[in-house]
């Protein structure tokens, strides 16, 4: 078994994060970055393909650019020294984990200015570093959250998605279900959080850095339904172990509703908003599924 089909398997992942938390932090640091070396040297691996493809996108390179080994191996060691800093937070108290997780006060004050007028929010975001620690983090603000998730996840999600469950966020995986609970949360007043970057067949096609690509639009029509503004949010990296989540854009709903074309054009509006940051932030994209045609 190669290392990231090892990664990819529960059992291995319960047992990683068991070994983070009995080893100094420095020592587990050192055998994350092993791994991501080694994850990176499988240059075959539909994972380390995709990175290599996204990043490519992104930075505006050839596909056959070295760079790009040097782009995917940066985001493999960001994603397992991630994973580590994880581990060794969880549990801690709310006051270490808002001074490690940080959400910038205005987006805090941006979700509460609608939360006192008794209305919902949909938190969006890309899985840049710290998408994980910033769901976390948000929860501890006395905000009823609900995650909402890929259904039939692979099994480094199932593992992922029962840490945040662990941590006090109600997650759903998405269903025609789970999106009428998730309207009536909404309604409620409440915060719902996904991200919306990651490639969806069922999605639409959408331009991001110029080209198509198929991405969800769920999120904008749950929010058009629900007459809720779209809060987009991204995260990065501001020291070892550190991230922070700053406000991208605040969209509301124009023309409440499910037509599609507001749907599409909702969508478009947001993912073209993460264009910059995500060009200023490359490096820490961690997504692991190609986005972009290969």
């Amino acid at each position: 078994m190669g290392v990231i089909e090892l990664a990819a398997s529960p059992r291995a992942a319960v047992m990683a994060a068991r070994l983070v938390k009995a080893l100094p932090t420095g020592m587990a640091l050192r055998a994350a970055d092993i791994l991501a070396r080694r994850a990176a040297s499988q240059v075959d691996s539909p994972v380390v393909r995709a990175l290599r493809h996204n990043q490519a996108v992104v930075r505006g390179l050839p596909i056959d650019d070295p760079r790009l080994d040097q782009a995917a191996l940066t985001a493999l060691q960001i994603t397992a020294r991630g994973y580590v800093h994880l581990f060794k937070n969880l549990g801690k108290p709310t006051e270490t984990l808002r001074s490690c997780w940080k959400i910038d006060d205005d987006l805090v004050e941006t979700i509460n200015s609608y939360r006192e007028r008794g209305q919902g929010v949909f938190y969006t975001g890309i899985h840049t570093a710290g998408f994980d620690q910033v769901l976390i983090t948000l929860g501890t603000y006395g905000y009823p959250v609900m995650g909402l998730s890929y259904a039939d996840p692979t099994a480094i999600y199932r593992f992922q998605n029962q840490v945040r469950i662990n941590s006090g966020v109600t997650l759903l995986e998405i269903s025609s279900q789970s999106l009428r609970q998730a309207l009536r949360f909404l309604r409620q007043g409440n915060v719902v959080f996904t991200g919306c970057d990651r490639p969806d067949p069922k999605g639409e096609n959408l331009i991001f850095f110029g080209r198509k690509a198929r991405l969800p639009v769920g999120h904008a029509r749950l929010a058009l339904h629900a007459n809720a503004p779209i809060i987009a949010g991204a995260t990065c990296r501001t020291g070892e172990g550190t991230y922070r989540a700053s406000l991208v854009g605040v969209f509301e709903p124009e023309k409440p509703g499910g037509n599609d074309h507001f749907v599409i054009d909702l969508a478009q509006r947001i993912i073209s908003a993460f264009e910059v940051f995500l060009s200023q932030h490359a490096d820490e994209w961690l997504m692991f599924f190609p986005v972009w045609d290969l």
